[in-house]
């Protein structure tokens, strides 16, 4: 599977063509028969198909993704200044998608998310914070746009030093510079 994916990567489009050598490092002699090849696959695999799809479909869904990040979102957003920036990562107004793309690291390997849309620069995101340190990120019209949950990173415990009262806030290092408190 890595091996096929780096080709994936590289370009290569015509996968079923590709060949594979690999070294065996280890071998068990079965007899010549048939009744010695199905003994000996029943023992590796067991008697239960169902179980055996079942594993095998999670090692082709999991192998690859032992680092637990399978999906990275990158991009930028415009915006007029940092009031307005601050205000469109409060959900008070959309920000502008200057770029964004998603991709999906297996084996080390990034790839394009193959369901992530695609979108155009200066589409509008509307981002609703939540207080759970998580947001939901609209892509497109409110009612009409791609939908994904995202984790919300704080530098510093701003509840802590101010509050139940929402902020607005900016950051500076790791410090907490509060501009003023939302009515």
């Amino acid at each position: 599977m890595k091996r096929l994916r780096k080709e994936f990567s590289n370009g290569t489009t015509d996968l079923h063509n590709k060949s594979l050598n690999f070294t065996i490092r280890e071998a068990t002699t079965i007899g010549l028969s048939g009744d010695d090849l199905a003994r000996y696959l029943e023992r590796e695999i067991g008697p239960d198909m169902d179980e055996y799809a079942k594993r095998k479909g999670a090692q082709k869904r999991d192998l690859g993704y032992e680092s637990g990040n399978r999906t990275k979102v990158t991009g930028s957003f415009q915006a007029g200044g940092i009031n307005e920036f601050v205000d469109g990562l409060l959900g008070l107004k959309p920000l502008s998608v200057a770029k964004l793309k998603a991709e999906d690291e297996r084996f080390g390997i990034a790839l394009p998310h193959p369901s992530f849309p695609k979108f155009q620069p200066g589409i509008m995101a509307h981002l609703t914070p939540t207080p759970t340190s998580s947001c939901v990120l609209v892509l497109g019209a409110p009612d009409d746009g791609a939908e994904t949950r995202c984790d919300v990173i704080f530098l510093e415990d701003c509840q802590s030093r101010h509050g139940d009262r929402p902020l607005r806030h900016g950051l500076r290092g790791r410090q907490c510079h509060c501009l003023s408190r939302l009515p």
